[in-house]
C-alpha cells in the first residue's frame, strides 16, 4: 500500500485520505515502521472504503456544472436559470452567459459574494442594534468550514455561502456570532443568550447542516 508518512509530536497514529486519494499516515516521531505498518493492515478495510468513497465524490464534483435549466439556492429557495449576457440575479431569476462551467464557476461565486454583503450585512446590524452591540468588522469571507466565526477583538466573518440558506438560519448565525461578543465559547451561557433571540436554534443548525452536506457534494464546497 502506497501511503505518505508524516512524523511529527503527536502520540497517536491517524489515517486521511485526500482528495486525489492519496493516503497520508500521521504518526508519533519515534514510532517503529512495524506499528505503522500493522495500523495500516487493520485498517486496510477503511481505507479501501474511504477511497473509493473520495473517488466517486471526485468524480460528482466534476460532473456538476450550472447552465440555463437549471435551478440555483437562495436563501433556502430555489431559482430558475436563464441565458443571459452576464451573471446576476433579477426578479427571482439567475442568468449566466453561455461558457465552460470552469469560467463560470468564479463568476457565479462572486455573485454569491455580492448578494451576501447586501443581505446579510443589514441582518447583523439590525440584530447588533438590538443587542446593543458593535462588532470590531464584519465582513464577508471564503470560509469552508464555518459559517461565520468572531475572533477576540469582535471581528466577525461570515461565509459567502451561508446566503444560500433560508433567512431564518441566516439570522440563527449571525445571532450566534454576535453572542460571542459577550461569550467567546459555547458554555451554557452562551446558548441561553442565542435562545433568548433564537429559540428555535437547534432547527436552524439542522438546516445548515443538511444545506453543508449538499454544498459539498456539489462544486460550492470549493
Amino acid at each position: 500500500m502506497n501511503y505518505q508518512l508524516i512524523r511529527s509530536k503527536r502520540k497517536t497514529v491517524a489515517i486521511q485520505i485526500k482528495q486525489d486519494g492519496t493516503i497520508q499516515v500521521k504518526a508519533p516521531n519515534r514510532l517503529p515502521l512495524r506499528y505503522i505498518e500493522q495500523f495500516l493492515r487493520e485498517k486496510q478495510g477503511w481505507i479501501r472504503q474511504h477511497v473509493y468513497q473520495m473517488s466517486q465524490w471526485m468524480e460528482q464534483k466534476q460532473q456538476f456544472s450550472i447552465q440555463p435549466g437549471d435551478n440555483m439556492l437562495l436563501l433556502g429557495k430555489e431559482y430558475p436559470v436563464q441565458l443571459g449576457d452576464q451573471v446576476c440575479f433579477r426578479e427571482n431569476n439567475f442568468y449566466v452567459p453561455k461558457m465552460e462551467f470552469s469560467a463560470l464557476h468564479p463568476r457565479l461565486i462572486q455573485l454569491y459574494r455580492e448578494l451576501a454583503q447586501q443581505i446579510i450585512l443589514p441582518r447583523v446590524e439590525w440584530y447588533a442594534k438590538k443587542m446593543g452591540l458593535s462588532p470590531t468588522s464584519v465582513k464577508i469571507s471564503s470560509a469552508k468550514k464555518r459559517w461565520g466565526s468572531c475572533s477576540g477583538t469582535n471581528r466577525i466573518n461570515f461565509s459567502w455561502r451561508l446566503v444560500m440558506a433560508p433567512l431564518s438560519a441566516v439570522d440563527y448565525v449571525v445571532v450566534h456570532e454576535l453572542c460571542h461578543m459577550i461569550e467567546h465559547n459555547h458554555s451554557a451561557n452562551f446558548w441561553k443568550l442565542v435562545s433568548q433571540i433564537v429559540p428555535d436554534y437547534s432547527e436552524q443548525k439542522q438546516q445548515l447542516a443538511e444545506l453543508s452536506y449538499r454544498l459539498i457534494q456539489e462544486n460550492w464546497g470549493d
